[in-house]
C-alpha cells in the first residue's frame, strides 16, 4: 500500500502543471474574475495582469515539479499513514503560500504599491 506522501503529490502535481501550462500558453487576455492569477495587485492594470499570468504559470510548474519530488520522502523516512496526509498537505499548502508571496513581491517591486488602488 502506498503512502499519502507519495500519492498526493503524484495526483495533484499534474493538475498544477496543467494549470501552469494553461497560464503560459493560454493566458487570459483581459482582466477578469474567473480565470488566471487574480489578486488586487495583478488586477491593477493590464501590464501587471499580463506579467502575473506568465510568471505565476512558471512558478506553478516549478512548484509542481518540486512537489512531485517530495514523494521521495517515503524512500528515506517511514511516516505513518495519518501523519503522512498532514505532511503532504502541509508541503502543498506551504508551496502555494510561497508561490503567492513571491508573486506578490515581484508585482509590488515591478509595478509599485500605488498600482494596487483600483
Amino acid at each position: 500500500m502506498s503512502s499519502p506522501i507519495v500519492e498526493i503529490p503524484l495526483f495533484v502535481s499534474p493538475v498544477f502543471i496543467l494549470a501552469g501550462l494553461a497560464l503560459l500558453f493560454f493566458p487570459p487576455k483581459k482582466i477578469n474574475s474567473f480565470y488566471g492569477y487574480r489578486t488586487k495587485r495583478s488586477m491593477a492594470g493590464q501590464e501587471a495582469w499580463d506579467y502575473a499570468q506568465s510568471r505565476s504559470g512558471r512558478f506553478l510548474i516549478y512548484f509542481s515539479l518540486a512537489f512531485i519530488c517530495t514523494s521521495l520522502i517515503d524512500r528515506f523516512v517511514d511516516i505513518p499513514q495519518n501523519p503522512a496526509v498532514f505532511v503532504s498537505l502541509g508541503l502543498m499548502i506551504s508551496g502555494l503560500v510561497i508561490l503567492f508571496l513571491k508573486m506578490e513581491r515581484e508585482l509590488k517591486r515591478k509595478f509599485g504599491e500605488e498600482e494596487t488602488k483600483l
